[in-house]
């Protein structure tokens, strides 16, 4: 092949037979030779047809659509050989132990029926705890109460004492008690 380049085309030496066949096939589609070639080239280039491979006869091009079909069925054999009918066999197996199981399981109604008994159960364990609740309240409230009213007559009972003593100690034990100090004792003690 001789390439002569020109300002946007080439020029490409072929076989006089080859020629021919160009001139024919270009005019089969409506096109100039050099459009044809243009064509054909990037038909090529995008395919990736290899034109020096030897042309398979379309008997050869089925038998080896053939063995590559009969490849593919070979492999779905095994497939569901191998995965499919043991996945299946154990997808009957659970859904038998599910029926049987199924006439052991409460209806939803019982379970609805349990479900409320609980509800109620668990309201009467609140109201009992929060009744709980206000007992100790009211008994932690008496309790204070009582504290302090016993707090109240221990102060009564030590101002008493404190002024009980303290008359005996400005007195002595065998003196007599004024007035005054049986005025302390008693406002003491009230």
């Amino acid at each position: 092949m001789n390439i002569k380049i020109l300002k946007n085309h080439t020029t490409t030496n072929i076989g006089i037979v080859e020629h021919e066949i160009l001139s024919k096939l270009a005019a089969r589609h409506g096109l100039k030779n050099i459009q044809f070639l243009n064509a054909a080239i990037i038909y090529l280039k995008k395919t990736g047809v290899d034109p020096t491979e030897p042309e398979l006869s379309s008997k050869e091009e089925l038998s080896k659509l053939d063995k590559r079909v009969n490849e593919v069925i070979k492999f779905f054999r095994m497939f569901e050989q191998d995965k499919l009918t043991p996945i299946l066999q154990r997808l009957i197996i659970l859904e038998k132990k599910i029926e049987s199981n199924l006439d052991d399981l409460p209806l939803q109604s019982e379970i609805k029926t349990e479900f409320v008994e609980i509800k109620n159960i668990l309201k009467r364990l609140l109201d009992e705890d929060n009744r709980s609740k206000q007992i100790f309240i009211q008994n932690t409230e008496k309790l204070v109460q009582a504290q302090q009213e016993h707090t109240s007559v221990l102060e009564k009972n030590n101002k008493m004492l404190i002024s009980f003593f303290e008359a005996f100690r400005n007195r002595g034990i065998v003196g007599k008690l004024s007035e005054q100090d049986i005025k302390n004792f008693y406002n003491a003690s009230h």
